[in-house]
Formats: C-alpha cells, sequence, structure tokens
C-alpha cells in the first residue's frame, strides 16, 4: 500500500470496515434485492435476472460485536470465483447502507498485540484506527479476507 490510500468504508454503528479501493471493482446502492437458494442449495443474490454469488457482510461484522438491527441484509459483497482463481481478486459492494470513499495515511492506522493480532489476521483484518468520534475503523486485507471465505465454503 501506498502512503495514502483510498478506501471503501463500509459503515455501521460504531465501526467501519475499509477496504482498499483499488480491490474494489465498483460499489453500488442497491434498495432491493432478491436473495434466494439456487438448485444446488447455494445462496445468491439476484440482480438484473444475474444469479451472483456474495459474501453476507453483515455476518462478517457481527464477529465484532455488531448485533444486526434487521433480518434483512444491509451490506454484501459480490465475487466471482473465476476472477479470484485466475489472480483478478477485484470485487463489487452492494449496499443499502452508508458507503463512502476515504483517504487516510498509512501512518495512521495501529498494528494489533500478538494476542488480538492472531485473531484478527485469521479474519483478515490487518489493523485499525482509532477515531476522533470514538469509532474504530478495520482495515481489511482483501486477499486474505476472501481465501478464508472461499476456505469455508468447502
Amino acid at each position: 500500500m501506498h502512503p495514502d490510500e483510498n478506501f471503501i468504508s463500509i459503515v455501521y454503528t460504531n465501526i467501519d470496515f475499509l477496504i482498499p479501493k483499488k480491490d474494489v471493482l465498483t460499489a453500488l446502492s442497491c434498495v432491493k434485492a432478491d436473495f434466494i437458494v439456487d438448485e444446488t442449495g447455494t445462496k445468491k443474490i439476484k440482480i438484473d435476472s444475474q444469479l451472483l454469488s456474495y459474501i453476507n457482510f453483515d455476518r462478517y461484522a457481527e464477529f465484532l460485536n455488531q448485533p444486526l438491527k434487521t433480518v434483512s441484509i444491509k451490506n454484501c459483497i459480490i465475487i466471482n470465483s473465476t476472477s479470484l482463481i485466475s489472480g483478478e481478486d477485484k470485487i463489487a459492494l452492494i449496499t443499502s447502507g452508508e458507503c463512502r470513499v476515504k483517504q487516510i495515511k498509512f501512518n495512521e492506522f495501529s498494528l494489533f498485540s500478538n494476542f488480538y493480532g492472531t485473531h484478527f489476521n485469521k479474519k483478515g483484518i490487518l489493523a485499525c484506527k482509532f477515531n476522533s468520534d470514538k469509532t474504530i475503523s478495520y482495515l481489511i486485507e482483501t486477499e486474505t479476507f476472501l481465501q478464508k471465505y472461499l476456505e469455508q465454503k468447502k
């Protein structure tokens, strides 16, 4: 990463997750999407008659004690497993919540101690930033995050 990096910020109540903008193909605001289970039992999102694989990012955020207030999905990441295999690990973010681009200097992040780092690194979180509004921003390492997701799917 460069000293100044642009990030896509996925915002929750007291935390936000930062994904390097270079890893995001597009971020779309979506008020309504259909979540279905296809004939193989795989959960998919239907957008403009296309069925796409997705990661329910709200469930990912829950591991940091961000309880869901609704049963509907607020944020999800669309992945294309063929592009992940070929090394083009661009993702698309679909959100009905708040999402914005932030520019943050890399030296504003804090690394985790060994004790916490082991836990967070397994989830694809490299570092955090404590903000003046008493929120915390977590820096996601996209490749690790996606690898962990694909491992869970096996």
